[in-house]
């Protein structure tokens, strides 16, 4: 059965990005993200697909052309909690999105990988 179900739980990065977005523009008091938020829960039911840093990374892009930066830096984070070496993979993958460079949560987030190796998606 847990075959079964994570065969039916792969994302397109498209379907990242819409999933994403919606939590980003629901979460007005910031609480989304944390424990027992939505947030938890779509990260939750995202995880079970084994190719979803791949995904993420394209969806980060996609979120840039589409300019759902909110959603860009959120899969960020996703991103950098399943790669084998964050600071390298994520430094790579903005390289290839400069327009999230300057980005004050990013920012944030690579000197917190600096500091601590990887950042709790929550």
């Amino acid at each position: 059965m847990k075959s079964r179900v994570r065969e039916a739980l792969r994302w397109s990065p498209g379907e990242l990005v819409a999933l994403v977005h919606e939590v980003e523009m629901l979460d007005v008091e910031g609480g989304a993200w944390s424990r027992g938020g939505l947030g938890q829960s779509l990260w939750s039911i995202m995880a079970v697909d084994p190719l979803l840093q791949g995904s993420l990374e394209r969806a980060v892009k996609l979120a840039v052309i589409e300019r759902r930066i909110d959603a860009a830096v959120r899969m960020l984070i996703c991103f950098q909690w399943l790669a084998a070496n964050p600071l390298d993979e994520l430094t790579k993958l903005l390289q290839a999105t400069p327009e999230l460079s300057g980005h004050e949560t990013v920012n944030e987030l690579l000197n917190l990988i600096e500091l601590h190796g990887r950042v709790d998606i929550y």
